[in-house]
């Protein structure tokens, strides 16, 4: 039964003490989805505009409106606290009260009224007080003790109406929440001098610790900041505890692990990860950018002053010189005529202080300006609408008049080929994009006006509007842009084959116009802050090499704090401005790279990549790192050298390096690093690797194996080579040590005999390595780790009690869903979205396997050929003697029933034939959400011969995943299956 009563409350209180005001929601930045009580009945709607949620309603047809959001809004804990909601009030609106719900722990709702004076209109604070003990509210559902049990939740809004005529509405701008008092720990900030968390060489700072009692009592406990290392503390009211940390001796991102320990029983221990950056400021420099565009995407125009301020500090101080940003029609003109240009100008404004300027994208629409004919592409995928183009024409203008002297770049919609963006054909689209040219044009020719920037290659995203949307804009917008925008959202492995794409797309259509990878980045969700910040150098790095004009990071700053949510972990800072390790990177390659050109690309071995820059002070760079997985650091030789030599890490710290004889040795690792040569003319060049393992290191259990090294003199004097090999545990050598003397270009191979105990296994995901201390004739001395695999062993009759292949972690995971707000929900969140084991046997004719799969939702729409886009299992066989590979989908229909297919077969087999002896047997348990998939193949219908199992066949498998709108990622057992096909990654099997 509901109960209501009216709480109490303050309209505009002042400052209160507690903890500061943590914002719940600002309606004005983010578009929630929300969910009005039977709207239609009610005549009442709702959207999204200058004053943030606008709720409309008809007096005559409802008593009341209420709405609940659609997402899960946690409050702090407290035990009292105000709420406080900014809204707009029209007069006469005929709202007599306003109400704000939570949900708690149980179910249970509260609803909070704030009863509206007839004539209060205008921008209004609600204030609401709560007493967890007395919350003073009705409330219904759950337990209906009338307690707030926490975790607690921003339900939703509730409003009654004071009149049965007339319509109404109010606009929901932001919410807000002061904790007066709690049970929370004190919570610890970090202060470096700056609000962005940086020091910087010779500023004399250390970095500090801090903690402030903004309860209303005595605070006692301990702070442990370091393994081992804790400080006890005791505060009075409103007293701060101090602690300074040790200043780093490196650039880069430290991080700080704290953990607050309460001596009151009731305060649970508050666990917080801390960071500051230590680093020479790339920025902010004087002027506008000149060359290659370093740049960042950011979603400032709704922020606070305050937040606006360390936004362009932060953008600025990494050496970022161009910020993309929307434009967002629907904010400057809310309705037609009434224009509001004030939350750009202060964007605009705020980046001209720190020397940046905005790279406008003109988008989207607000809801007076879309097309009475427009009809939506789909219907089940409701994406943005298409404005009319009159109305457009008109917003494009006055922008481009407005701006002329501060923007020089225009981007025309933000990924227009996905639907979800802009819900409307292409040929509307190229449309739109010819008036914002002509219009640009003629009120700023120097305005260079983009493409809307493409998610991803055609075809490559189950929600684009037209699969061929990007060439044919390309090709009918001829004359009509100046810049190609791309984006391309995902690590190196993913991003290198589009841009291949890309350009041969390009070359194809004759397209001239310079592109820029103007939106491009990898959450560090599932892949840590370390591999973010590699991505980001190696892609900068490769988009200017295959000849972008800029490249634009996303985002600046994370926009959430939820560490399973992929658009909260794109950010080179944290929500609340720590840096991420990917800052650091970002501005030592401003540091080092601006104002640089792009030589060539040089080839130093397989899977090396190399490139050739010269910076704008003569120096020669050469950015390199090692993409193939079978070995860790790789050694090649660079000649040509004659002047200094200095390494640059990932985060800008150098070192000086030996050239001797005009020769210099680079460690070719998975982390990138830059050679910098100073003072020649004359380019360098690469002259080969030292030593390179021939073939695989594939390890018997219970056997011997033999792995192959080459080494080779690529100097131009003899030296003596010295190797000393020693191995993991398990693992036992014949003979460890070599040592021999080679002529320049001389080569020698190494056989190394190894024998490994039957229990030994090193496999993807848990490799062990073979060490080795390598010594090049007085040029190269140090240690190399190599990575061993172990030849899993088919047991004979049953399945064996633990699987061969275990796949639940993110290092196999492969995202394919593309950073689209609206897909946020596809994204990975663990084992029990995705995951699954591996099973293998044989009999005396036949190799068996199973596989079992954890997925939350089984959805398998296709069949045949495109069965691989739904939830199946695919399998890939290299076989010894054989002229190809084998690729091999099996799947479980919805209606329950089996199919396989056979992608790529060898020279020389009848697919059909071999398909049709295949027996495949599938279940799915929905209440533990797993599906399993039974095969067994047949040795004679693959050409598997007892010789070729003993021998070993390479073998690899992934799960594919699709909850109902697009093959949305895949986990594997190894790589070369799913993101590229490469059988030598794959592990080796044998009888």
């Amino acid at each position: 039964m509901k109960r209501w009563i009216a709480a109490a409350f303050l309209l505009a209180a002042g400052i209160t003490a507690g903890l500061p005001a943590e914002e719940v929601v600002d309606f004005t930045r983010e578009k929630l989805p929300v969910v009005l009580h039977r709207p239609q009945e009610k005549a009442q709607g709702f959207a999204y505009g200058r004053r943030g949620l606008e709720i409309s309603w008809d007096c005559a047809k409802a008593r009341h409106f209420e709405f609940f959001i659609n997402r899960e809004l946690f409050l702090p804990e407290f035990i009292r606290a105000e709420i406080r909601v900014t809204a707009e009030l029209p007069p006469a609106g005929g709202l007599k009260s306003f109400n704000l719900r939570l949900a708690d722990a149980g179910g249970e709702t509260f609803q909070f009224s704030r009863n509206i004076p007839e004539n209060l209109s205008g921008r209004q604070e609600f204030v609401y007080r709560i007493d967890c003990g007395n919350p003073a509210a009705g409330s219904w559902g759950g337990p209906g003790d009338g307690v707030l049990d926490f975790p607690v939740r921003l339900n939703g809004f509730a409003g009654d109406f004071g009149k049965r005529e007339g319509v109404g509405r109010i606009g929901i701008e932001r919410v807000s929440i002061r904790v007066l008092d709690s049970n929370r720990p004190l919570t610890p900030e970090l202060e470096t001098g700056n609000p962005i968390h940086v020091l910087t060489p010779g500023d004399g700072r250390t970095p500090v610790l801090k903690l402030v009692n903004t309860r209303g009592r005595t605070a006692s406990g301990r702070l442990e900041y370091a393994p081992g290392r804790a400080a006890a503390w005791r505060l009075g009211p409103g007293e701060e505890f101090r602690l300074e940390l040790p200043r780093p001796e490196k650039f880069g991102v430290s991080r700080v692990e704290v953990r607050v320990i309460d001596d009151d029983p009731k305060v649970r221990p508050l666990e917080r990860r801390l960071s500051f950056a230590y680093m020479p400021p790339a920025g902010p420099t004087p002027g506008r950018a000149e060359g290659f565009l370093f740049g960042v995407c950011s979603h400032s125009q709704g922020s606070s002053d305050e937040e606006l301020e360390r936004e362009a500090m932060a953008a600025a101080w990494c050496g970022a010189k161009v910020v993309r940003e929307d434009i967002l029609w629907e904010r400057l003109e809310p309705e037609e005529g009434r224009s509001d240009f004030s939350s750009y100008d202060r964007l605009v404004a705020a980046l001209k202080k720190y020397h940046l300027e905005p790279q406008a994208i003109y988008c989207y629409v607000p809801g007076w300006a879309v097309a009475k004919e427009w009809k939506p592409v789909s219907a089940a995928r409701r994406g943005k609408g298409r404005p009319d183009y009159g109305h457009w024409a008109n917003f494009i203008r006055a922008f481009a008049q407005r701006y002329r002297e501060e923007i020089r770049y225009v981007e025309v919609w933000n990924e227009p080929d996905l639907i979800g963006f802009a819900d409307f054909s292409q040929p509307e689209y190229l449309e739109l994009m010819k008036i914002a040219y002509r219009e640009t044009k003629a009120a700023a020719p120097e305005m260079n006006v983009l493409t809307g920037g493409y998610a991803c290659m055609p075809g490559m995203h189950g929600a684009m509007s037209d699969a061929e949307h990007m060439p044919k804009t390309l090709r009918g917008g001829r004359g009509f842009y100046d810049i190609h925008a791309f984006h391309g959202h995902g690590p190196l492995a993913h991003y290198r084959p589009q841009i291949e794409r890309l350009m041969k797309l390009r070359r194809e259509l004759g397209v001239t116009a310079p592109w820029y990878a103007n939106e491009t980045a990898e959450s560090s969700i599932h892949i840590g802050e370390r591999r973010q910040a590699r991505t980001l150098v190696q892609k900068l790095l490769y988009s200017w090499a295959r000849g972008a004009v800029g490249y634009n990071w996303y985002d600046l700053r994370n926009d959430g704090y939820d560490p399973r949510n992929n658009e909260h972990n794109f950010g080179l800072v944290t929500r609340d401005f720590y840096p991420k390790e990917a800052y650091a990177a970002y501005n030592m390659l401003a540091g080092v790279f601006r104002g640089g050109e792009y030589r060539k690309d040089l080839f130093l071995g397989d899977g090396l990549d190399c490139f050739l820059f010269r910076d704008g002070r003569g120096n020669f760079l050469l950015p390199h790192w090692n993409n193939r997985r079978d070995s860790a650091v790789r050694l090649a030789v660079i000649g040509d050298v004659t002047g200094r030599c200095e390494l640059i890490d990932l985060f800008g710290n150098r070192r000086r390096m030996a050239a001797a004889g005009g020769e210099a040795v680079i460690e070719v690792g998975e982390e990138p690093a830059t050679l910098l040569i100073g003072g020649q003319e004359k380019e360098p060049v690469p002259r080969g690797e030292l030593i390179r393992r021939e073939g695989d290191a594939n390890l018997v259990p219970g056997g011997s194996s033999t792995v192959k090294y080459r080494v080779t003199n690529a100097t131009a004097k003899a030296r003596l080579f010295r190797l000393d090999f020693s191995a993991p545990g398990g693992v036992a050598l014949k003979r460890s040590s070599f040592c021999f003397r080679l002529a320049p270009g001389g080569e020698r191979t190494v056989e190394l005999e190894l024998r490994a105990e039957s229990t030994f296994r090193s496999l993807h995901g848990q490799l062990k390595h073979l060490n080795l201390r390598f010594e090049a004739g007085g040029l190269w001395k140090g240690e190399l780790e190599e990575p061993l695999w172990t030849v899993a062993r088919l047991r004979e009759g049953d399945f064996p009690p633990v699987p061969d292949f275990e796949l639940k972690d993110a290092s196999r995971l492969t995202m394919l869903a593309p950073n689209d707000p609206a897909r946020s929900h596809l994204f990975w969140k663990g084992p029990e979205d995705l995951s699954g084991k591996v099973y293998l046997a044989r009999n005396r004719d036949s190799l068996k396997l199973r596989v079992e799969v954890t997925d939350d939702r089984h959805c398998q729409p296709f069949a045949g050929a495109e069965s691989w886009k739904g939830d199946s299992v695919q399998l890939a066989l290299r076989i010894p003697g054989q002229a190809g590979s084998w690729e091999i989908g099996f799947f479980r229909r919805g209606d329950g029933g089996n199919g396989c297919f056979v992608w790529n077969a060898p020279v020389g087999f009848d697919v059909r034939r071999v398909t049709e002896r295949f027996r495949l047997e599938t279940g799915r348990d929905e209440e533990r959400k797993r599906t399993l998939y039974e095969a067994v193949i047949p040795f004679a219908a693959v050409g598997l011969t007892e010789e070729a199992a003993g021998r070993g066949f390479r073998f690899n498998l992934l799960i594919n995943d699709n909850d109902g709108e697009m093959r949305e990622s895949f986990i594997a057992v190894a790589p070369g299956l799913g993101d590229s096909k490469n059988t030598d990654f794959f592990p080796v099997v044998s009888f």
